[in-house]
């Protein structure tokens, strides 16, 4: 029972991870600065435990083809892990402090005193002189 839990779940990591190419890894030796650029960028955006999480879902369910469950579920976690990693990279401060607070009351506020930071403007029409 455990087995088939794990590998759906390496399963659902592997096909959420699947949209980037992998094939086209950046790198440099030595004098590259255009390649070191584009490592230190990788690592920036996330995308680079984008892949890590990938290849770490595909290590897990090899593992579990072959029977060794303690591995695959190590695989998994670490998979998560780099995944979570990758997510929390694109996310801006904005976005988490808007998630520290509750939604406020939704319509219309019933008076001004709800509202103390917004100016009081007269009703209707303005009146001609």
């Amino acid at each position: 029972m455990k087995d088939e839990l794990l590998r759906m779940r390496l399963t659902v990591l592997l096909e959420k991870t699947a949209g980037a190419n992998f094939d086209a890894l950046p790198g440099w030796w030595g004098n590259d600065p255009a390649g070191e650029c584009r490592i230190l960028d990788d690592l920036a955006s996330g995308r680079e435990n984008w892949r890590r999480a990938h290849r770490r879902a595909q290590s897990g369910l090899e593992a579990l083809s072959r029977g060794d469950l303690d591995e695959a579920e190590s695989f998994a976690w670490a998979a998560n892990d780099h995944y979570l990693a990758a997510l929390e990279a694109r996310i801006y401060p904005s976005d988490v402090r808007e998630l520290n607070s509750t939604a406020g009351r939704r319509g219309r506020p019933k008076s001004p005193e709800q509202q103390p930071n917004r100016p009081v403007r007269p009703r209707g029409r303005p009146r001609k002189k």
